[in-house]
C-alpha cells in the first residue's frame, strides 16, 4: 500500500495493527518527491506512481485505488496474460479540445497518428458528443492489471511520459494521460476491459449499462453524493450505518450488500482494537457474521441500558439484537416480559443471556430459566453461536420463517441443533437455503451433512470443487460464497425452472448459474464427465448409495482421475438403520439386490483399491426422526 504526505514517515503498522495481521505492507513515498507534485492539480501523483516502481514480486499485479472493492471473482483477467488491461476512462480529459489535444500530444511526443479506436466508458452516460466518443487507450487507473513483465517494460517509458505531460499542462489526469503515451511508445499490448471490472457508483452508468451492473466484479465508489468514501468510512459506526441504509439502489446497493457480507474481525479496524476472545470481540464477530448471512438492512439493537420496547407493532426489522440486557432483570416477570417483547417482532433475534445458572454469580445479575427454553416456549428455535463469560449467544429463528411446505420443521431443526458439532454452520445453511431456494429440506441428515462438508474442506482459498449428484441443495451456494470455484453435476431428468420454484424439493437437476452466476452446472451422468479437470475436492451428499454398485465404482474411479494429487474426496451416504448395509432405494424404488449393493466396509475397500487413502469413516447406526443411519467418508488422492 503506497502512502504519501508532506509529514515525516512513521510506523503505520504499529498505529494500525490490524494491517499487519492482514498482510498489508505500507510503503512511504519519498517526502521530496511528494512535495514536488503537491502544488499541481493532482497533489497525490507521487503516491499513485509509486505503485509502478519495480521490483514486482509476483507474476501478475492488480493495481487498485483505495476506493475500489471486489464484488465478485475476476478470473477472466488472467485469460490474456501478456496485455495491460483496464477499463476506458469515463470521458476525455480535454473537454471540447479532445481530438486536437490528443493529436498535439502524440505529435510532440514523437508518436504516429493518434489511434482513436477505444470508446469512452461514459459514452451516453456522461455525454453524447460524437467528437469525443473515442480515444486512444486512455484508461481509468483505479484498476490496472498486467503481468510482471508488462509492468517492467512499462516502468521507464511511463515515468518519462509523466514528466513530458507535466511540462505540457497541469491536469488532475496527469498519470492517465501519461500512461496512454507510454503504452503507445513502448508498444505495450493492451486490452480494454468491460465496465464490470471498474464500475463507478454513478446512476447514469447504471442506466446505460444494466448488463454490466448485474455482473459487477470490481466497484469503484469514487462518486460521493449518495455514498461518500470520506463520510461513510470514517469509523466502524459509520460503516454500520451505511450497511443499514434502506434508500440505496443500483451500484450503491451493490456496495452496501458486499459490505454486509464481509465477516468483520473482532476489532474496530478504524480505531481502538477490540481484543480477540473478549466479550466485546466475540459479540462483534458474531454480529458481523449474522448480519452478513441475513443481508440484514434494518437492524434494531437493544443495548444493555435500553428499555425493551414492545415488538407487537408494525415494525418488522430484518434482525433484532439484544446483548447483555436480560441477565440484569431482577424479577422473573420482568424477564418474561422482555422475552415477550423481543419475540413480538416476529424477526430473527440475536440475543445473549444465561442458559444455565452461573458458576460465579454476580449480585447484579439474575438467572430465571435457560434462555434457550424461554425462546422455544415462544415458538423460536435457538441456535447457539458462541459464549463469553457465562452468557451464551443464540440466533433465534421465528417459527414461520420458512414458507415452503417442504421447509424444515421446528422439531427437526431443534433436534439437529442438539447433535451437530457446529451449529453456526447449520444456521448459515438454513438461512441461505431459504433465501436461495425457498426452503431447507425437512430431513435431519442434511442438517449434519452440509456443515460437515463445509468444515472438512482443505483450508485453502479458491478451491476447485465438483459436487456430484448435486440435486437442489444449498451446499454449492455455501461453497461459492467462500470464494471457491464450484461445478455441479446431476443427470436427473426433472429440470428445475425458476417459474416453478414454489414446488421444488431436493430432487431434480438445477442450473445453479440461474441463481448464482459463479456456479457452473451440467445435466450429465457423473461417470461421463471429463477426466482432466484438476479438481481440489469432489463432494457428494447422500447420492452414491442410491446408484448401483457398478456405477458407484465408476464414480470413485472418475473422482480419482479428476482430482489433483493431494485432492480430497468427501462422501456422505445413507445406511440401513442399525446396520452397515448401504441404503438400497432411490426415490422409493429398490436399486438392486441387497447382496450386491454392498456395505460401508465395501465402500471403504472400493476407495482403497482405487488408490485413495481413506482418512476417516464415521458411522451412526440411526438418526432421530428418520428411517436411516449415516456414514461419512473422508479420503484423499496421495501425492
Amino acid at each position: 500500500m503506497s502512502v504519501g504526505t508532506e509529514c515525516e514517515p512513521y510506523d503505520l503498522a504499529s498505529h494500525l495493527p490490524w494491517s499487519r495481521e492482514l498482510g498489508i505492507t505500507w510503503n512511504w513515498v519519498d517526502k521530496n518527491e511528494f512535495s514536488r507534485w503537491s502544488g499541481t492539480a493532482h497533489p497525490y501523483i507521487a503516491t499513485i506512481m509509486d505503485r509502478f516502481k519495480a521490483p514486482f514480486h509476483r507474476d501478475f499485479v492488480l493495481m487498485i485505488d483505495a476506493d475500489v472493492i471486489a464484488i465478485d471473482r475476476f478470473d477472466e483477467l488472467f485469460e490474456n496474460q501478456n496485455e495491460l488491461s483496464g477499463v476506458l476512462a469515463h470521458w476525455s480529459p480535454f473537454a471540447q479540445a479532445h481530438q486536437s489535444t490528443w493529436n498535439r500530444l502524440f505529435s510532440e511526443y514523437g508518436l504516429s497518428k493518434t489511434p482513436f479506436q477505444y470508446e469512452h466508458s461514459g459514452w451516453r452516460a456522461m455525454s453524447n458528443d460524437e467528437n469525443a466518443r473515442k480515444s486512444p487507450f486512455y484508461i481509468n487507473t483505479g484498476v490496472v492489471f498486467g503481468s510482471k513483465g508488462i509492468y517492467e517494460r512499462l516502468q521507464q517509458p511511463y515515468f518519462e511520459a509523466l514528466e513530458f505531460v507535466r511540462g505540457e499542462m497541469d491536469s488532475y489526469f496527469f498519470e492517465q494521460i501519461a500512461l496512454t503515451l507510454a503504452v503507445e511508445r513502448a508498444s505495450i499490448p493492451v486490452r480494454a476491459l468491460p465496465l464490470r471490472f471498474n464500475f463507478p457508483n454513478q446512476p447514469e452508468f447504471e442506466i446505460y449499462n444494466p448488463v454490466e451492473l448485474a455482473d459487477v466484479r470490481l466497484l469503484h465508489f469514487l462518486r460521493t453524493p449518495i455514498v461518500s468514501r470520506e463520510r461513510d468510512f470514517v469509523d466502524f459506526s459509520s460503516v454500520s450505518s451505511l450497511i443499514a441504509r434502506e434508500d440505496l439502489a443500483g451500484s450503491n446497493e451493490v456496495l452496501r450488500r458486499r459490505l454486509a457480507k464481509i465477516p468483520f474481525s473482532a476489532r474496530d479496524i478504524f480505531g481502538t482494537p477490540i481484543p480477540d476472545g473478549t466479550a466485546a470481540g466475540i459479540r462483534h464477530d458474531i454480529l458481523g457474521r449474522v448480519v452478513g448471512i441475513f443481508e440484514a438492512r434494518d437492524v434494531f439493537n437493544v443495548g444493555a441500558n435500553d428499555e425493551i420496547r414492545n415488538g407487537t407493532g408494525e415494525s418488522h426489522p430484518d434482525l433484532v439484537t439484544c446483548f447483555d440486557r436480560l441477565i440484569y432483570l431482577s424479577s422473573a416477570s420482568a424477564y418474561q416480559a422482555a422475552i415477550d417483547d423481543l419475540t413480538g417482532y416476529g424477526s430473527p433475534l440475536l440475543v445473549s443471556g444465561f442458559d444455565f445458572a452461573p458458576m460465579l454469580p454476580d449480585p447484579a445479575t439474575y438467572f430465571h430459566q435457560p434462555l434457550s427454553r424461554s425462546l422455544e416456549e415462544k415458538g423460536y428455535t435457538a441456535i447457539p453461536l458462541g459464549a463469553y463469560e457465562e452468557s451464551v449467544v443464540f440466533i433465534a429463528l421465528p417459527p414461520a420463517m420458512g414458507a415452503a411446505a417442504r421447509d424444515i420443521s421446528t422439531t427437526t431443526l431443534r433436534t439437529a441443533v442438539q447433535i451437530v458439532p457446529e451449529p453456526s454452520l447449520l444456521f448459515e445453511a438454513v438461512v441461505s437455503s431459504r433465501a436461495k431456494l425457498g426452503f431447507f429440506p425437512d430431513h435431519l441428515p442434511r442438517c449434519i451433512e452440509y456443515p460437515w462438508i463445509s468444515s472438512n474442506l482443505p483450508q485453502r482459498p479458491a478451491l476447485r470443487i465438483l459436487d456430484a449428484g448435486a440435486g437442489v441443495s444449498v451446499l454449492p451456494f455455501m461453497l461459492a460464497e467462500r470464494g471457491h470455484d464450484v461445478t455441479t453435476i446431476d443427470s436427473h431428468s426433472l429440470i428445475r425452472i425458476l417459474e416453478t420454484k414454489a414446488t421444488w424439493n431436493e430432487w431434480g437437476y438445477l442450473d445453479y448459474g440461474l441463481i448464482d452466476p459463479r456456479i457452473r452446472s451440467f445435466n450429465v451422468p457423473y461417470q461421463d464427465t471429463e477426466d482432466n479437470l484438476a479438481l481440489d475436492v469432489v463432494v457428494s451428499v447422500s447420492v452414491i448409495e442410491h446408484v448401483p454398485n457398478s456405477v458407484r465404482k465408476a464414480w470413485i474411479r472418475k473422482a480419482y482421475r479428476q482430482l489433483v494429487s493431494g485432492g480430497a474426496l468427501l462422501l456422505t451416504v445413507d445406511t440401513v438403520p442399525f446396520s452397515r448395509q448401504l441404503w438400497n432405494f432411490s426415490e422409493g424404488k429398490q436399486v438392486e439386490d441387497p447382496g450386491v449393493h454392498g456395505t460401508v466396509d465395501d465402500l471403504a475397500r472400493d476407495l482403497s483399491e482405487t488408490g485413495f487413502v481413506v482418512d476417516s469413516v464415521e458411522h451412526r447406526d440411526w438418526l432421530p426422526l428418520t428411517k436411516i443411519g449415516m456414514a461419512r467418508f473422508k479420503a484423499h488422492k496421495p501425492l
